[in-house]
């Protein structure tokens, strides 16, 4: 016979197994997801061209796997080598896990040399990491600065087709691709996305790669991504030219391939000019999030609002 102490004891006994183990279930779970934070069209309205918007200068962005940097990170970015160091202080512009995708803004003073002195990268290139692979893209190509630089952007172009050449080759060794640019140069690719009037804050489908020839994203590599896809292998499109017009964009194109575009804007607010800010989406911010889970593989986007970074 069990007395009743002894029952109460085993009771209690397998209340606590009970919780420890939905606790370890639930911890395997919050460590099998790694969160990055796409970031875009961050600056501030109403400063002198090197800083960002002051919401952002408050988060603590170590609490992220990954910071992806989607363009236009301060309206004068690279001015003066000091709104470089400030940004290092918040993003961390050294770390291999910190990628940037050169807006306009990012460029328009020249001295690319203050980026890539910190980061050690040029202005496109490929990086591994858990949930598979990113492509990172120059998409000013058509910039005054670089619009003339024939080799450079034949360069750019040759480097994505043999990235994309060797992914196709490799059948499914990586579970994710992401490509990301600043601008939604992708825009023309497919239904649903040309029944769009707007993706992003400026139309980019035109740009080509190549000088002297049309070699748009989508006449040059769109066909090798949806093989890509074919494959098993999830594409994903990531623009950060967002946040003026639309505060979050996400579609799904008939091949399966996943498009986002994001940024933010609102420090217009505080210019108090009524003419600058009737031009623009004054609902509030959102900001592009990614959870890769490595149990299952998976590495989905959500928006989330500014203010719960």
């Amino acid at each position: 016979m069990i007395s009743s102490l002894q029952m109460n004891h085993f009771l209690t006994l397998l209340s606590i197994a009970t919780i420890l183990f939905f606790s370890c279930q639930n911890f395997e779970k919050i460590e099998s997801q790694k969160t990055y934070v796409v970031l875009g069209h961050i600056y501030d309205w109403t400063a002198d061209g090197s800083r960002i918007d002051k919401r952002l200068e408050k988060v603590n962005f170590k609490n992220y796997k990954g910071i992806w940097l989607g363009g236009d990170i301060c309206s004068e970015t690279t001015k003066s080598s000091e709104t470089i160091k400030y940004l290092d202080h918040h993003f961390n512009l050294e770390s291999a896990h910190t990628l940037w995708a050169l807006g306009n803004h990012d460029i328009r003073n020249g001295n690319f040399e203050f980026i890539q002195n910190i980061t050690n990268r040029d202005s496109y290139y490929s990086y591994d990491f858990e949930a598979g692979q990113v492509i990172v893209l120059n998409t000013q190509m058509t910039h005054d600065l670089m619009k003339d630089s024939c080799e450079w952007r034949a360069n750019q172009g040759d480097f994505f087709h043999d990235q994309l050449d060797q992914i196709l080759i490799s059948e499914g060794q990586i579970d994710n691709l992401i490509i990301f640019s600043h601008q939604a140069i992708w825009s023309d690719c497919e239904q649903p996305l040309t029944n769009y009037e707007r993706i992003g804050n400026q139309k980019a489908a035109w740009m080509s790669f190549y000088c002297g020839k049309l070699s748009t994203f989508r006449t040059e590599y769109f066909n090798k991504l949806k093989e890509i896809q074919n494959q098993g292998i999830n594409v994903i499109c990531v623009a950060g030219d967002g946040g003026q017009y639309q505060k979050t964009f996400y579609q799904k194109g008939y091949s399966d391939i996943q498009y986002y575009v994001t940024g933010i804007n609102n420090s217009v607010l505080k210019t108090n000019n009524d003419v600058l800010i009737s031009k623009y989406n004054s609902e509030p911010d959102s900001v592009l999030i990614f959870k890769f889970d490595n149990i299952d593989k998976s590495f989905n986007g959500e928006y989330i609002p500014l203010e719960n970074l």
